[in-house]
């Protein structure tokens, strides 16, 4: 029971934090202005670099021969 009312508790806590931050946000008052505009930059970046590791991956003789394996197993049945 006593853990109960301590996992109540902290819900409660944060619940009101969570509608503090949205009256704050409604209001004007948000610490983060600007910042999407960097985050959607670095998270850009990391999906180009990301494919092009794909990329250079997918040109490589072991993809190719892990792939062609692949097909032959899956169609010698």
């Amino acid at each position: 029971m006593k853990q109960l009312k301590k996992f109540a508790l902290t819900q409660y806590c944060a619940a009101q934090v969570a509608l503090q931050q949205l009256a704050q946000k409604r209001v004007g008052e948000s610490s983060e202005a600007g910042m999407s505009t960097a985050e959607y930059a670095i998270g850009t970046l990391a999906a180009a670099a990301i494919a092009g590791a794909l990329l250079a991956f997918a040109k490589s003789a072991t993809f190719r021969d892990m792939i062609t394996k692949l097909f032959k197993q899956a169609f010698s049945v």
